[in-house]
């Protein structure tokens, strides 16, 4: 009598070949459904991005930037874009 081969133990995670969006990124982070729900009743400024890979631990976790307890500086490379609004009422283009 023959018996049906189980499959192999997984002893790897499978690979990160492919970013997370955003919405799966702070689903996972939360335990909980879309990212809208209750996101703002969170402590602190979290931002999720990306997975982290432990092998260690064999995990992988969503990575965030804590902005209250890592140091955070934003930088912009060029000045904001300025828009004129013009008054075009008649159609002249504001002549």
């Amino acid at each position: 009598m023959s018996h049906p081969a189980r499959p192999p133990h997984q002893i790897w995670l499978p690979p990160l070949e492919v970013s997370e969006p955003i919405d799966s990124l702070v689903a996972r982070l939360a335990g909980q459904g879309p990212w809208h729900v209750d996101y703002g009743q969170n402590p602190g400024l979290v931002f999720p991005v990306g997975i982290v890979d432990i092998p260690e631990e064999h995990t992988q976790r969503v990575h965030v930037i804590d902005a209250e307890m890592d140091n955070v500086m934003v930088v912009r490379d060029r000045p904001a874009r300025q828009v004129h609004h013009v008054d075009d009422a008649d159609g002249l283009g504001g002549r």
